[in-house]
């Protein structure tokens, strides 16, 4: 991963994962995007700052993956995104809390470009901070 690559998105529709970094980009933040659950645990750092992560994929689950960033441990801020009623991804969020993950908010598919922008801004000191910090 490159040292300005501090979001990581892993969706199962590529064009999920491109929406989400062309919007990055259009701010001056670097992503990778992926479709694989392996790619994403691989490029998870001490410097990923931010990741969205989809919940239902036929390549992995996203429960089991919240349970699995909990363990390395995950100190990113992580989105999550579903097509999933708004109190199942609530539900997921509450229980990504008590695993001790940074759970900022989820994204209900389709995406909105206002609440996925919304989202990197809130986040953007963090973004921006973790890279002069490197």
């Amino acid at each position: 991963m490159n040292v300005t690559e501090r979001i990581l998105v892993l969706d199962d529709d590529h064009l999920v994962g491109q929406f989400v970094s062309e919007a990055a980009r259009a701010i001056g933040l670097s992503c990778l995007a992926t479709q694989n659950p392996m790619t994403l645990l691989d490029c998870v750092t001490p410097d990923t700052t931010l990741i969205f992560l989809d919940l239902v994929s036929p390549h992995a689950d996203g429960i089991e993956l919240l349970r699995i960033l909990s363990q390395i441990p995950c100190k990113a801020n992580i989105v999550l995104m579903s097509g999933a009623d708004a109190r199942v991804l609530e539900a997921t969020e509450e229980w990504g809390k008590t695993l001790g993950l940074t759970i900022v908010g989820y994204l209900q598919k389709p995406v909105r470009l206002a609440q996925l922008e919304a989202i990197l801004e809130a986040n953007r000191d963090d973004l921006e901070r973790s890279s002069t910090a490197s």
